[in-house]
């Protein structure tokens, strides 16, 4: 039987690979909330960050897209 450090170093890797796990541009539209189309397109402008796996595949770094959201995200105007 494995030991309770075994369990919990195998959900630490396996949250890890989640974490770095790539996406089609279809996930990350549907993450972005974004058309496929509205998404190459900022790609062709270098606006978002990508991974190419060569000319014609490209992926996107779930990490990367939600730091790139975070750092785009404004505060809340506070009211007078």
């Amino acid at each position: 039987m494995p030991d309770k450090n075994q369990n919990t170093a195998k959900a630490e890797r396996a949250k890890a690979i989640e974490e770095d796990c790539l996406w089609t541009i279809v996930e990350a539209s549907r993450f972005l909330n974004l058309a496929v189309g509205s998404v190459y397109h900022m790609v062709n402008q270098h606006r978002i960050p990508v991974v190419r796996i060569s000319s014609r595949c490209i992926r996107f770094s779930r990490r990367a897209l939600m730091e790139w959201v975070q750092s785009r995200t404004e505060p809340v105007a506070e009211r007078d």
